[in-house]
């Protein structure tokens, strides 16, 4: 299942899209954090550099980009050291080549229950729709994480994955020999 929805660009994310431009650099969505809002969703800000009540955070394993935005999924499963929690946030973290993640976007609504993270949650693997609203896609790639083989063997069936993306077989050969894939570029 893919989620659409068009969360808030985070001013430090959107500074930081806006000079790696400016500099020439390409920028990637490299994880996916989910949160439990201090129990309770909210409005989010420009102004958020992370998120109320951050709970995981796992790379990208699929993104493509699009003019005015991105669609990107990641594998998240039950941590015994977390523990139970309802998921009421969303945060998008970008990184410009070798400088630390931030925030690009997050997303959070009043009343907001996406879904709940418990034992039985052996593979939750949500797929985001993004929409840009401060600038463009420009210079957006999307590298295979180190364990992007995995998404191949997952052992679940979901709504997107290998059916999803172009060039299948090519990308398969280029996974398995560990070179760069650029996806939606």
């Amino acid at each position: 299942m893919t989620l659409n929805f068009s969360p808030v660009q985070t001013n430090v994310g959107y500074a930081a899209m806006i000079t790696s431009r400016g500099n020439g650099q390409n920028w990637r969505i490299v994880a996916i954090a989910i949160g439990d809002a201090n129990g309770a969703g909210y409005v989010p800000t420009v102004e958020q550099t992370e998120l109320k009540n951050e709970k995981m955070r796992m790379p990208i394993i699929s993104g493509e980009a699009f003019d005015n935005g991105f669609r990107v999924a990641a594998q998240f499963a039950y941590d015994a050291l977390v523990g139970e929690f309802e998921n009421r946030e969303v945060g998008f973290y970008m990184q410009v080549e070798n400088e630390p993640p931030v925030l690009f976007a997050v997303y959070s609504e009043v009343e907001l229950l996406i879904n709940i993270m418990t034992e039985a949650t052996n593979a939750y693997i949500p797929a985001y729709t993004v929409i840009i609203t401060r600038g463009t896609s420009e210079g957006l790639v999307f590298l295979p994480a180190d364990n992007a083989s995995q998404i191949f063997n997952l052992p679940i069936v979901t709504g997107m994955g290998v059916a999803t993306m172009r060039n299948s077989l090519t990308i398969l050969k280029q996974i398995d020999q560990r070179k760069p894939i650029l996806i939606g570029v």
